[in-house]
């Protein structure tokens, strides 16, 4: 069986472009919440799958804000995250526009970091199966190539069914501010 790793030189930018994603994407973790609390409390929609989809977002969210952490560590790095200044929600069909656009753009920098990956991997060189039991020092920092691009492939499928989700979310709200506002 043949192993990959990253280049040494390469897992740095792997690891901006996570971090990246992180940015982009994670500063709306605590807007969920704060929308289905908006939307029941001060809206006064009860829609039960509405608000079902909006927390498996957010729940799903925080999951790959951990997943990315520990890639990011594997490939040496910190996780980078600094929360901006959360704005008093008002219209939440703005915020979940906002959401939806943060989305695809943290599909688009999960395919760069799988492109980056593919460009910048090498072979493991091959040891006998006692060395690797022992673990030898250049297999202790060696970071699996296809264990990054699985992660990053499996965050663009849960990102596309967010886009889903949230698009979907946005023309339910409307329909039910249409239907309240007859």
């Amino acid at each position: 069986m043949e192993i990959y790793t990253i280049k040494k030189d390469a897992k740095q930018a792997i690891v901006e472009l996570l971090n990246q994603t992180i940015q982009v994407e994670y500063d709306m973790i605590l807007n969920y919440p704060r929308i289905i609390e908006n939307l029941v409390n001060i809206t006064n929609i009860h829609d039960e799958q509405l608000n079902k989809d909006l927390e498996y977002v957010g729940k799903a969210s925080v999951q790959h804000f951990g997943n990315l952490s520990k890639v990011i560590e594997l490939l040496g790095g910190e996780t980078v995250w600094t929360l901006g200044t959360v704005e008093r929600l008002i219209d939440v069909q703005k915020t979940l526009g906002q959401q939806l656009a943060k989305e695809k753009a943290a599909i688009a920098l999960y395919k760069k970091a799988i492109q980056l990956v593919e460009k910048n991997k090498v072979k493991l060189k091959g040891k006998g199966f006692l060395d690797r039991l022992l673990g030898g020092a250049e297999e202790v920092k060696a970071v699996d190539a296809a264990y990054v691009v699985g992660i990053c492939e499996r965050h663009i499928i849960d990102e596309e069914r967010h886009v889903r989700l949230v698009d979907d979310s946005m023309k339910t709200l409307k329909a039910l501010m249409d239907r309240k506002a007859e």
